[in-house]
């Protein structure tokens, strides 16, 4: 090492006599002039150290003494850390291992290598890459024969598509795939593929290689789009129809496929409650049903029960067969000849015009003068059963009408006389009650 030191003082002593033009070196231990040409070195296999102030700053190294992060080994030159620090640069090519590959070691930290017919970047470190800009206006391009393939523009967004090397086109989002076909691809190591693109009319397209579209489906999907879930379709316009979709079940009545159902065109049908389309009855309804439609005033008029209340009558109205109208054992019957029962069933039908089976209540019913009386008439040996007939007063103040329903002339005999009279004096034993006190 003194030799080493000795060797160096004496070139920098040179240096130092003589103009940068006329340096003079040491070779083989005699004062070279240059005639042989400049050369800094040794003979033996020792290494080169170069020191400042007596301070180690570098060395070009024999031995094997330089190593990479992978284990490749050869001699090169080592720049030394300040003092107190570690890590030091190594750059150097492969010997033992490897030949002919050149390596840049930072330390322990990472290195750059030209080997394995490539250009490599190896990470060491505890953080990885960083790769950092200093200014905010600068960019970072990854091309090929002055072609930028991705490109991070000065907005930090990532921009993945050609142009060229000077052209600095930003990307408008975070993350843009710039392709005139498509332009993005996800595949499993299978092969299976699914691809996206936007194509010229600024639509999305979606292409699985298997065809089928799965949305919050963990299971393989079996439709070309399977929704495991509700689907909500929103500003639909309003048109014309030609069919609709409906759901067909597939494993049970909230998994369903959605099919389409084409209308047929017919207006003389309607859809059922089956899914499928019906044929309308258009039968025309039968005369005499009591069953109108008065198109008069109105040609869409529903179907009524009975004639509309105008001075036209509809021709088939009249009810001349039987109909009766269940309300729960008091049902309502019209009978064809006129008569109409309530609280009969079938097969009895009205004999009057109004024939009630049961209690009738009469309610608000007017005080005045009347020139009759209404009567029940026993009907058959039925005590219950009577009909309602009118028993007309006989304008004459000397009749009664009597237990049996008929009226006689009042009788002139009686107990006792009115105040004031003579008439009638008692020839015979009565009793008159009072309340046991006769």
């Amino acid at each position: 090492m003194k030799r080493k030191i000795q060797l160096m003082a004496v070139c920098l002593l040179l240096s130092a006599s003589k103009s940068w033009g006329q340096t003079y070196w040491l070779s083989n231990g005699s004062l070279n002039n240059g005639n042989n040409g400049n050369n800094l070195g040794t003979i033996n296999n020792y290494p080169i150290n170069i020191f400042t102030n007596t301070t180690p700053r570098a060395q070009f190294t024999t031995g094997n003494a330089l190593t990479s992060l992978v284990g490749n080994s050869g001699d090169g030159l080592r720049i030394f850390p300040i003092p107190n620090q570690s890590g030091s640069l190594d750059l150097f090519t492969s010997g033992n291992n490897g030949q002919n590959e050149t390596h840049i070691v930072f330390g322990a930290s990472g290195q750059i290598s030209g080997q394995r017919n490539r250009f490599e970047f190896l990470s060491k470190a505890n953080q990885g890459f960083w790769f950092d800009l200093i200014n905010s206006n600068q960019y970072y391009k990854f091309a090929t024969n002055a072609t930028v393939h991705a490109f991070v523009g000065n907005n930090r967004f990532w921009r993945i598509g050609d142009q060229g090397e000077t052209s600095n086109i930003n990307a408008s989002r975070r993350l843009e795939v710039v392709q005139n076909d498509w332009q993005f691809r996800l595949s499993r190591t299978n092969g299976s593929y699914t691809d996206f693109q936007t194509n010229a009319n600024g639509n999305l397209q979606i292409l699985p290689q298997g065809g089928s579209v799965g949305i919050n489906l963990n299971a393989n999907p079996t439709a070309n789009l399977d929704v495991n879930g509700n689907a909500r379709i929103r500003n639909v316009q309003a048109a014309t129809p030609n069919s609709i979709l409906v759901g067909v079940n597939a494993n049970g009545s909230s998994d369903v496929n959605v099919r389409r159902l084409d209308f047929n065109g017919n207006p003389n049908t309607f859809l059922s409650g089956n899914g499928t389309f019906q044929t309308i009855n258009t039968t025309p309804i039968p005369a005499d049903n009591g069953v109108s439609r008065y198109t008069f005033f109105n040609p869409n008029a529903p179907y009524q029960l009975g004639d509309g209340y105008a001075a036209t009558f509809v021709s088939n109205t009249p009810l001349t067969v039987n109909r009766q109208v269940r309300l729960n054992g008091n049902n309502l019957i019209f009978s064809g000849s006129g008569n109409v029962g309530i609280g009969l069933s079938y097969p009895t039908l009205p004999t009057e015009v109004l024939d009630v089976n049961g209690n009738a209540r009469f309610h608000n019913v007017p005080s005045q003068g009347g020139q009759s009386l209404i009567l029940g008439l026993q009907n058959g040996v039925n005590t219950n059963d009577v009909e309602l007939s009118r028993l007309a007063f006989p304008n004459d103040n000397s009749q009664v009408l009597l237990g049996n329903g008929t009226w006689v002339a009042a009788p002139t005999s009686g107990v006792g006389n009115y105040c004031g009279a003579t008439q009638n004096p008692l020839l015979a034993n009565y009793e008159v009650p009072l309340n046991d006190n006769n």
